[in-house]
């Protein structure tokens, strides 16, 4: 196989998984929006037609089955989910993986990627991923905030309003309590983790 070939494969593959990877990140945002899903489809198809032109085949078989995941996604047959989108991510660090070892080496690695496979079939078929959760199957949504990670605000944060006298025959109208979200808190949407 030709070195040059091979070069520019690479440089492809690095372009469309920095797309795909933009585009799942969005999609996370907004899972219904067709125009991201069908970029996110092109993008993992060109991929897996590229490795098979080049019999790179574990990349192949990875991106043929989340080709088959996202094409079911896109054309309305499943929603985006948490465990899907959780899929699709790692499918992405899985051909970054590969790309790196066909750079480094000029073949794919040893690795071996079954499992990742099996969960892309898995979630294709339908089925939970192995970590599911009882609303593992429920569109995308932020995640919420747990109450203990929740952090009242310092005292000369808090505005406390100035209520003219009230009169006696009137009830007082008590204030709703702020709520905490995930933005307030700097939270990563697509970790979970602190920022």
């Amino acid at each position: 196989m030709s070195p040059e070939l091979i070069k520019e494969f690479l440089i492809d593959c690095y372009e469309n998984l920095d797309r795909l990877d933009a585009e799942l990140v969005a999609l996370e945002q907004d899972p219904k929006n067709a125009t991201r899903l069908a970029s996110a489809f092109r993008t993992v198809h060109t991929i897996k037609g590229a490795a098979g032109f080049l019999a790179f085949k574990r990349l192949e078989s990875i991106t043929h089955v989340g080709e088959n995941l996202l094409a079911k996604v896109r054309d309305g047959k499943m929603q985006l989910t948490q465990d899907i989108a959780s899929a699709l991510l790692r499918t992405i660090d899985a051909i970054r993986e590969i790309a790196a070892a066909i750079e480094a080496n000029g073949t794919e690695p040893d690795a071996d990627y079954a499992e990742l496979v099996a969960l892309l079939k898995r979630l294709d078929d339908g089925g939970a991923s192995v970590a599911a959760t009882p609303t593992s199957n429920a569109p995308v949504a932020p995640a919420p905030v747990p109450e203990a990670a929740a952090v009242a605000p310092v005292a000369s944060e808090v505005a406390v309003p100035v209520q003219p006298p009230v009169a006696a025959n009137t009830t007082p109208v008590q204030e709703p309590e702020a709520a905490t979200t995930a933005a307030d808190m700097g939270e990563d949407r697509r970790t979970g983790e602190d920022r």
